[in-house]
């Protein structure tokens, strides 16, 4: 009998007796992506898997740290940061442990979390490169790489487009010499005429209630012709 015949007639020998066996899946593809094997091993433990950087504003930084396990929600996440060239390190808030919470609004926002930490660090300063530190830690244990330092830069101040229009908005009924183009309410300087019943069309007596001890005379309104930025500034008397 020859060789081929031989195997082809194992294979149909183990076909009758049950067909060919399942290929087998290790505990980190059950678990769905990196750390999943040490999370089977024990689901009270935390395996650390992407760390995500938000984009900057001006004068926060936000962060998520996407894990498996920790089934009991013990991990943490400690956080410090410094400025880029500095030593000493400053502490922040903590991440917050989140796992399933769902956000609700109407039918505009349904998200439900996933197993992550996330926060923030506030109040810094625009334009600045930060290096921000995270220590991941848990009672029961942290299977990977539990620390991360990044550098991350926030956002500089917008600056006024120098090409643009300049539209002056008054308030409503104000009497005062006007310059040229003006109109009466923001709506109606964006859309170059005015309907009359723009919620911008505020009476000057709102608008100094508006602005505390200063009495706002006017508004300049700016459009960049080119990239659509704004600019509104105050002219006080």
């Amino acid at each position: 009998m020859s060789r081929q015949l031989l195997l082809v007639l194992l294979f149909l020998l183990q076909g009758v007796r049950g067909g060919a066996p399942a290929p087998t899946q290790n505990a980190g593809q059950a678990q769905g992506g990196r750390g999943g094997a040490a999370a089977a091993q024990n689901p009270n433990s935390v395996s650390p898997v992407e760390f995500v950087i938000d984009p900057p504003t001006l004068i926060n930084l936000g962060f998520e740290w996407f894990i498996q396990g920790d089934d009991n929600r013990d991990a943490t996440v400690a956080v410090s940061y410094r400025r880029k060239g500095e030593t000493a390190w400053k502490p922040a808030l903590p991440l917050l442990r989140l796992k399933g919470e769902r956000v609700y609004q109407q039918s505009q926002v349904d998200v439900i979390a996933p197993n992550m930490l996330a926060g923030s660090i506030l109040d810094l300063e625009p334009d600045t490169a930060y290096e921000a530190q995270f220590v991941m830690s848990d009672p029961d244990g942290v299977r990977g790489e539990n620390r991360r330092v990044v550098t991350v830069r926030t956002r500089p101040e917008p600056q006024s487009y120098e090409g643009g229009r300049v539209f002056h908005v008054y308030p409503h009924g104000f009497s005062g010499q006007k310059i040229e183009p003006s109109f009466e309410g923001l709506m109606c300087a964006y859309n170059y005429w005015c309907a009359g019943t723009d919620w911008a069309n505020a009476t000057e007596a709102k608008l100094s209630n508006t602005t505390s001890s200063s009495r706002i005379e006017g508004l300049r309104f700016k459009i960049g012709t080119s990239v659509g930025k704004y600019l509104w500034r105050a002219m006080r008397a």
